[in-house]
């Protein structure tokens, strides 16, 4: 099959501006056969570009671009981790060093890392046991209820891990509803400012709001104490507070 268009130049390959340009074996790293190192000879095609006058090679499936070991190799370091191996053993099974099998789960982790800038709209949650040495020996595990898809596992349940965790998402949507009021007319500029003045009360527990010490608040023109600042903020959009 011929490449669409030349993957150095991008132009589109027309008019035979791409042709065959004979063959580039490799030796590929294969899954171990009896423990015993196994490799296979990859035959690709050779493209040649008219147009920039450059090669290029025909990508594969079963290996990555410039790599030497088998993505079948790479899928079963994981699976082979469920058992009690060392990272040596791990390693010796498949035929490659130490070093290749961390990099391995190091990318296959990144690959399965949640994204902290977003949240679905709706959570699934419960606590299961998992593993002898985790805190009251019960994890915590959330995924998306729509598609139900594990967004993570955390180690125990305690109120603080959970609380420290679902810190570190992104408070992306407050921003997003404070740049809708922004530029618009005069009254929502006031709550525009509002937004922008008070934001580190937002951030608080609701236990931690003063509710007793009533002073003077310039951008509202009277006495109010820091809960009533807040619950004026959160009457502003319904998402906002949905998210707080």
């Amino acid at each position: 099959m011929y490449p669409t268009h030349c993957p150095n130049c991008g132009s589109i390959n027309e008019d035979f501006s791409i042709v065959k340009h004979g063959f580039l074996t490799s030796r590929l790293k294969w899954l171990s056969s009896s423990h015993q190192p196994t490799f296979i000879q990859l035959k690709k095609q050779r493209f040649f570009c008219r147009d920039c006058q450059t090669t290029f090679v025909a990508a594969s499936p079963e290996v990555d671009a410039g790599c030497f070991i088998a993505n079948r190799v790479k899928q079963s370091i994981p699976i082979e981790l469920q058992d009690n191996l060392s990272m040596k053993d791990l390693a010796r099974r498949h035929g490659v060093s130490p070093t290749t099998t961390t990099r391995i789960l190091v990318q296959r982790g990144k690959e399965h890392a949640p994204d902290f800038q977003h949240l679905p709209e709706n959570l699934c949650f419960d606590e299961f046991k998992s593993v002898k040495h985790v805190t009251n020996k019960m994890s915590f595990i959330f995924c998306d209820a729509a598609t139900r898809k594990i967004i993570d596992i955390l180690p125990n349940r305690l109120q603080k891990t959970l609380r420290d965790y679902f810190s570190i998402y992104s408070l992306k949507a407050r921003v997003a509803f404070m740049k809708k009021l922004f530029g618009t007319d005069y009254e929502k500029m006031k709550d525009y400012r509002k937004l922008k003045s008070y934001w580190r009360s937002m951030l608080k527990s609701a236990t931690h709001l003063n509710y007793q010490d009533y002073s003077y608040q310039r951008l509202f023109k009277k006495p109010m104490p820091e809960t009533e600042i807040v619950d004026y903020l959160l009457s502003l959009d319904p998402t906002l507070k949905a998210i707080y």
